[in-house]
């Protein structure tokens, strides 16, 4: 870091503009998200917005020092799943001591509103988890909700496929017919007239996997023009290619906005494809496709253990999920479908040798352990061991699978047009957020991003966390730092910054975040994290 405190020692002319304010953040480094080179700055907030970036003489009511700090636009987390947690955990420490001030939620087709029909007792299972009652039912209502627990940062929903589907078609494991898809349009729209701010899927989970490419390039012409289409593909493995053509497929037909959420090559034999993938985006870019990517910066990815499993098991729900898993036919059914592969499962990427349980709800025993751990245990076939820990836990278990190359994620981190995401709920320390051992994505990506990098990485990172992200989800005002834009502020230290959570023991804030400013508003400084809320629900335009 020797780059950036040699640059913090040398300041660079600014603007001058003298004014009242509420707030200045004085003597730091600003980069300010734009992709100008940094330059050493005031930043002068009055209310919830940016007056001046330049020199601020006089006083201010607050003046915060930022002497050997970058000062930068609050990050913008685009791909996270806090819809159900905020709700127990308004004040989302994980996130705004990342220095996130905007999570986009309802990513992965999972989404809590609109909801209808079978969609209703889905909803009520998901909140049920957290001890929260369910009061909405469509968009705007679940909106309004989020927003009066009292957010400490800001969020912006995508509306999951998933909501769609259950709440027209059900749980049936079958394509939706023309009228169903009509109805889906319609609610889609509704949700996007309620605040949306696009809509997103998840196909590789059912019951996203049992929609057709018509339908989901029928649902992105509702979006197209109004929002961004945010996939996770249908494949990430080894049908990665044709999993990306489908969704490019979807985006020429709708001329959508399309988002390819925690872009990723999984499992050992697709691993060193990305720049070639990287490549053909490129050139689907220069041909007129509006198609961006997120990944985050780790080679571990972690999902649902149910989700590994065929999709045909699914077929009814959880609770028929469940009761199949206890047939011994199924059984030894699933037994040779493990050995054989045919369908998208990170479990089928890892080997039960890299799928380690997070968190099993009458399992505390299998937290930390592989599969095939437990399975050399007991004597079971992993198959089995993977059944017991799930009907132990009702369904209820979370899993890492490590199946990913690092020169992959380099590569994809590096690239201009990549943006970033947790692809994690807000946690805490404390309480049910705070139980067993998930990704530390959720204490830590963003830092990490920024862990040891020079200046010239900053100026060139910064914008992809901040800047270019509310471009993609189109979030107006924010993203970055110049006079009427709203104040979401970080300031960290460039020779310190860095995640301090582990798969060990992820529930561990990061180092170097000196000061985090949602809406003019203080919530994290260097004591720790301060009682205000000022997050706010971003609703589209």
């Amino acid at each position: 870091m020797a780059g950036v405190a040699s640059e913090l020692a040398t300041p660079r002319d600014a603007c001058y503009r003298p004014c009242v304010t509420d707030l200045v953040i004085r003597g730091g480094l600003v980069i300010d998200g734009s992709g100008a080179p940094a330059c050493r700055a005031d930043v002068a907030v009055r209310g919830d917005r940016i007056v001046t970036v330049g020199h601020v003489p006089g006083r201010a009511a607050r003046v915060l020092d930022a002497a050997g700090g970058v000062v930068a636009p609050g990050f913008i987390d685009v791909h996270g799943h806090s819809d159900s947690a905020l709700f127990l955990n308004p004040a989302m420490e994980s996130k705004v001591r990342q220095g996130i001030t905007t999570e986009v939620i309802g990513n992965c087709g999972a989404s809590l509103a609109p909801l209808a029909g079978e969609a209703v007792a889905v909803a009520a299972a998901e909140l049920e988890r957290y001890g929260v009652p369910l009061r909405w039912r469509t968009v705007a209502e679940y909106l309004a909700e989020a927003e009066a627990s009292g957010l400490a940062i800001n969020v912006a929903l995508l509306v999951g496929h998933d909501a769609l589907r259950h709440s027209v078609v059900g749980t049936a494991a079958r394509p939706a017919d023309n009228a169903e898809i009509r109805a889906m349009q319609s609610l889609l729209d509704r949700a996007l007239e309620d605040g949306a701010i696009g809509l997103s899927s998840g196909l590789a989970y059912t019951p996203g996997a049992f929609a057709t490419p018509a339908e989901i390039a029928s649902l992105a012409r509702v979006v197209a023009g109004r929002g961004v289409y945010a996939t996770h593909l249908r494949d990430e493995g080894a049908g990665l290619r044709s999993a990306i053509d489908e969704a490019l497929e979807a985006a020429r037909l709708s001329a959508v906005r399309l988002q390819i959420s925690h872009l990723k090559a999984s499992g050992a034999p697709q691993h060193g494809m990305l720049r070639g993938v990287l490549a053909w985006l490129d050139g689907e870019r220069a041909s007129g496709v509006d198609v961006g990517w997120d990944v985050y910066p780790y080679t571990v990815a972690s999902t649902t253990l149910a989700a590994t499993f065929p999709p045909w098991l699914h077929d009814g729900g959880p609770d028929s999920f469940l009761a199949r898993l206890r047939d011994p036919a199924i059984r030894s059914t699933l037994r040779r479908e493990f050995e054989t592969g045919g369908w998208p499962s990170l479990a089928l990427d890892a080997g039960w040798e890299g799928v380690v349980i997070t968190g099993a709800r009458g399992r505390p025993d299998a937290v930390g352990r592989s599969v095939a751990a437990l399975a050399s245990r007991t004597g079971r076939h992993p198959v089995d061991e993977a059944i017991e820990v799930l009907l132990a836990a009702e369904g209820a278990v979370g899993a890492i699978f490590h199946t990913l190359s690092g020169a992959d994620v380099a590569a994809a981190i590096a690239h201009p047009w990549t943006v970033f995401g947790t692809d994690s709920v807000a946690r805490t320390p404390q309480g049910r957020l705070g139980r067993g051992r998930p990704h530390p994505r959720g204490y830590g990506a963003f830092p990490r991003l920024l862990r040891g990098r020079t200046l010239a990485e900053l100026e060139t990172l910064i914008p992809r966390m901040t800047n270019l992200p509310a471009r993609r989800m189109g979030i107006e005002n924010r993203g970055v730092l110049a006079p009427g834009a709203f104040a979401d502020i970080v300031v960290f230290d460039p020779a310190t910054i860095a995640d301090r959570a582990t798969y060990d023991n992820p529930h561990r804030f990061p180092a170097g975040v000196w000061w985090v400013i949602v809406n003019g508003a203080v919530v994290v400084a260097p004591e720790g994290q301060l009682a205000a809320r000022p997050g706010r629900v971003l609703r589209r335009p």
